[in-house]
């Protein structure tokens, strides 16, 4: 099976959940939204294409002697920093993400029908799922949430609200991590009769999920949860 995941494959959450889809066997290509080493996932094909100001991130690379900051001082103003340019730099990507995914959009719709995967996976709402969902038009679409994807930037304001509830519209299943987010979910126009599933605890979704082979989802039948989702 071919699997196309559209996130960021610098975060520890993609990169375990795509670790198994490679260890498994399946051929598996990553479209990245920020730049990263091509070898970040082991056996994935990384494919960059960064979008709302994401390019100007750095690969983050392994400190060593020398780049560790020894001064409990040094290290407690860095991190005051390093948060102050995180949350003004997401300020900034809220307003530009809506213009920069119709952008971008047509690039990764022409890289998907190029690779032409089984299943396309987008992790992560802000804003993967935003761009993937504008973008992927004739292959299955599976959607990740967790964390307070919903809960908190999805009500930032109404572009990206509308943005969220047009993506789980458009999904043909979606993976979430607790009850409250599928009911969020379906709140927000995710059809409830479509495939889905959840964190290890929701095992009757996660075999609802994993049954479902009819009409257009029938891919998602040879799509399996790693052991522990079960």
């Amino acid at each position: 099976m071919h699997i196309c995941y559209v996130a960021d494959a610098r975060s520890p959450i993609a990169k375990s959940w795509i670790s198994h889809f490679v260890a498994r066997g399946d051929r598996v290509s990553v479209v990245s939204s920020y730049p990263c080493a091509s070898n970040e996932i082991p056996g994935a094909r990384i494919i960059e294409l960064p979008f709302a100001l994401s390019s100007l991130s750095k690969p983050r690379r392994p400190d060593n002697g020398i780049q560790k900051v020894s001064h409990i001082r040094d290290r407690l103003l860095l991190n005051l920093r390093g948060r102050r340019i995180q949350v003004a730099s997401h300020c900034v990507r809220t307003w530009i993400a809506p213009f920069d995914i119709r952008r971008k959009a047509g690039t990764l719709s022409v890289l998907i029908d190029e690779l032409h995967p089984d299943l396309v996976h987008a992790m992560r709402f802000p804003f993967e799922e935003f761009l993937a969902a504008a973008a992927v038009k004739r292959l299955p679409l599976l959607l990740s949430v967790w964390g307070n994807d919903f809960t908190l930037f999805a009500n930032q304001n109404r572009t990206l609200a509308a943005l969220t509830n047009s993506a789980l519209q458009r999904t043909d299943g979606l993976h979430c991590d607790c009850n409250r987010d599928l009911n969020l979910a379906l709140a927000r126009g995710f059809a409830g009769n479509k495939p889905w599933g959840g964190s290890p605890w929701q095992r009757r979704s996660a075999r609802v999920f994993l049954q479902c082979s009819a009409g257009p989802q029938t891919h998602y039948s040879s799509f399996a949860f790693p052991r522990t989702f079960r």
